[in-house]
């Protein structure tokens, strides 16, 4: 069988031409000897040990409260912070203010009254009553030490006061244009026992039949509401007082005679302005016109010791 043809490509060569190149000569550079310094030697001086001062233990001012610019003495009950709030012990402020204070064990609830406002707190209870209307209260009253503690701020300003804090020097300073304190009350020996500052005291100047009334208390609690109820007891004698300057006190215990001081508060509903000299127990006692439960008993009369330990309200007898 005859073999298939086969198409041959012819190409045609060029001429290869020898390369040459050219050397290329870099100058050398100078090469000179590393030397180095000597190394010096240095003697160690002295290693001492570093003292330093004790680190003293910082101690906070304690708290103090100043109330119309008289220092108030908490005695073994000093103020303390909880919270970022002032506490201090309730009689001590209550009393302070001008205002009486009850403590209803059971309950764990205090009571402060003062010119017809009622404050009311009760332990661990964020809710108080003024006046019969519910408000917080942060942080509720607490008891510290076997002693019951309550916010400075808000019993003050509850009761009408001013307050204010100074944070550098741990100070409380409380301002108010209400009744003196029972302290002052009972050291102002400069008052006359008549009636020389020329008030129209004449709405006392008669006889009055004197009982304790009993009342009902709503506390608010956290779960449940708590009725507090005061029996009254009754008549427990007469007062008389006289423009002279004298009182009879015709009590349970006796006949008690004796002479009054006038304090100079004034004679509007909530005021004091008769001071009865060794009353009843031997205390003094303060008169006011109204008997701080309720409007509309202007014409009543309440009798209370300078510590507010004894309340008694006055009617009159004709």
């Amino acid at each position: 069988m005859p073999s298939s043809p086969t198409n041959t490509e012819q190409y045609q060569a060029k001429e290869v031409k020898q390369v040459t190149s050219t050397p290329v000569q870099y100058p050398a550079i100078e090469t000179k000897p590393v030397t180095s310094q000597s190394i010096e030697f240095y003697q160690a001086k002295e290693v001492k040990p570093i003292y330093s001062e004790p680190v003293q233990e910082y101690v906070a001012k304690p708290i103090s409260v100043v109330f119309n610019g008289n220092l108030l003495n908490f005695d073994d009950q000093a103020p303390v912070m909880l919270n970022g709030r002032v506490m201090v012990p309730m009689r001590k402020i209550f009393e302070a203010l001008g205002a009486s204070v009850g403590w209803d064990g059971p309950t764990q609830t205090v009571a402060g009254i003062k010119k017809g406002k009622i404050v009311v707190l009760r332990i661990g209870v964020l809710k108080a009553l003024v006046n019969d209307q519910q408000v917080s209260v942060d942080p509720p009253p607490q008891l510290i030490n076997g002693r019951t503690y309550v916010p400075l701020r808000f019993v003050s300003e509850s009761l009408g006061a001013n307050v204010g804090w100074d944070g550098v020097n741990q100070k409380v300073t409380i301002t108010s244009t209400t009744e003196p304190t029972t302290e002052q009350l009972a050291s102002n020996d400069d008052q006359t026992v008549s009636n020389d500052n020329n008030q129209d005291l004449s709405f006392f100047f008669k006889e009055w039949k004197l009982n304790v009334g009993g009342g009902t208390t709503i506390i608010p609690g956290v779960s449940y509401d708590t009725q507090i109820t005061s029996a009254g007891t009754g008549t427990v004698g007469t007062l008389v007082i006289r423009s002279d300057g004298t009182y009879t006190w015709n009590t349970s215990s006796g006949v008690i005679n004796g002479d009054w001081k006038a304090t100079g508060e004034g004679t509007e509903v909530g005021s004091h302005p008769i001071i009865l000299l060794n009353g009843e127990l031997g205390r003094d006692y303060k008169v006011g016109r109204g008997d701080g439960t309720t409007q509309g008993r202007e014409t009543n009369i309440s009798v209370g010791d300078l510590k507010g330990l004894r309340w008694t309200i006055g009617k009159p007898a004709n």
